[in-house]
């Protein structure tokens, strides 16, 4: 069933449209990220299903019962929806307990017994039930934002918005506390839109996830349909690091394309021109030097086939090139390498990389065609290294 229904929705300020014929569905019991660039509408999206903005057309609908079809509103306290703002909002002269319990109602000693007992319920999830008489300036920005998932909790909602709720937290706490709080809305049974720039934010935390552009939903599904699948380059750039090449398909042969790093699979028949997006976990890379010691050693030896030709694992092109940056982060490094002029085949070949097929974006202003790789970060890499490099699965071809 469908917590939350969106259909050709339009939001405008004045007369200008900020969200144009958008749509999404949300599954009950599922989170959604609604991922883009600032300004791209994410917010207004967020604030239309509270009800703090009017749609200009379309419908939202919440729990099966549309809440805004343009001619009739209901107003945002009577949609039940909890909600989250970026800073966390509490009410300052409140304690802990107070603010959570402001959503949950009751006149009587009765209601405010059972009250008292899912305020502490709701506070022991979010692992702060002994801060239970803490003011909010007493507070971490962390442990703030976990009470006011409490209180968005509080009145048992159909759904739960966030609006950037650990932008304003330290890297390392973000990355706890966004966790901490999808477990939470998870032991909830708890369904959930959360609005988000940050990518690795979505494709971790996401059950699916919404990209967003000039107001428009581009694209919507789960992290590594988006990953690896991309409806346009927009996209393919902007959920993941990616190497754009230009590549030739032979109408005989559609699953397969020319690119300056040689023959590549693609993962669906592609026409004659197009690119293809390259992920730098799929570009395997290896020191220069190791593949002329290993070969010397072939020659020695009188093996044949070539280390080169081994290393490329029957891809059908190995490139060379030079590192020109290293990025180390511990667990691995992103490692940029510029191809030289010329692509040399398995069989040891040579073709003048301009003339066989055009490279990127960099190459027709006349640059190197830079690559994208990852690395082990037990891997030690430097600027100036020369390298074999070259991809090792089927890639996706854009129009």
């Amino acid at each position: 069933m469908s917590a939350v229904e969106v259909e050709h929705l339009t939001v405008a300020y004045d007369k200008q449209p900020v969200l144009i014929d958008a749509s999404l569905t949300v599954e009950e019991g599922t989170l959604t990220c609604v991922l883009g660039p600032s300004g791209c509408g994410k917010t207004t999206l967020l604030r239309a299903v509270a009800g703090f903005e009017p749609a200009r057309s379309g419908t939202i609908s919440i729990g099966g019962k549309v809440v805004d079809d343009s001619s009739k509103r209901l107003a945002p306290e009577r949609r039940h929806v909890g909600y989250v703002p970026q800073e966390g909002a509490l009410f300052p002269h409140l304690t802990v307990g107070a603010n959570v319990g402001f959503a949950i109602g009751g006149p009587n000693r009765a209601a405010r017994l059972d009250r008292d007992r899912r305020v502490l319920e709701l506070l022991d999830l979010v692992g702060m039930a002994e801060l239970v008489d803490r003011m909010p300036h007493q507070l971490s920005g962390g442990q703030q934002q976990r009470v006011s998932v409490a209180r968005a909790l509080a009145s048992d909602p159909t759904v739960v918005l966030l609006d950037e709720p650990f932008a304003s937290l330290d890297a390392a706490l973000r990355d706890r506390l966004r966790h901490d709080i999808r477990d939470v809305l998870r032991a909830a049974g708890t369904t959930a839109i959360l609005v988000t720039h940050d990518r690795a934010e979505a494709l971790s935390l996401g059950d699916q996830v919404a990209i967003m552009r000039d107001g428009k939903i581009i694209q919507a599904g789960p992290p590594r349909e988006l990953y690896r699948l991309p409806v346009d380059l927009g996209v393919a750039t902007f959920v993941g690091e990616a190497t754009v090449l230009h590549a030739v398909v032979d109408p005989t042969r559609p699953t397969f394309a020319s690119t300056v790093l040689g023959e590549m699979t693609l993962l669906h028949p592609a026409a004659a021109d197009c690119q293809v997006v390259v992920r730098p976990e799929q570009v395997c890379v290896r020191r220069l030097d190791a593949i002329t010691t290993a070969s010397s050693a072939e020659r020695a030896g009188g093996a044949g086939g070539g280390a080169a030709a081994e290393f490329a694992g029957g891809a059908a092109g190995v490139g060379h090139g030079t590192v020109r940056r290293v990025e180390y982060y511990g667990h691995d490094a992103r490692v940029d390498i510029d191809l030289d002029a010329t692509f040399t085949d398995v069989h040891g070949e040579s073709f003048d990389a301009n003339d066989r097929v055009a490279g990127e974006s960099d190459e027709r202003r006349g640059g190197p065609v830079r690559v994208i790789a990852r690395v082990a970060g037990s891997q030690s890499w430097a600027g100036g290294d020369r390298v074999v490099l070259h991809v090792d699965s089927p890639v996706w071809p854009l129009p």
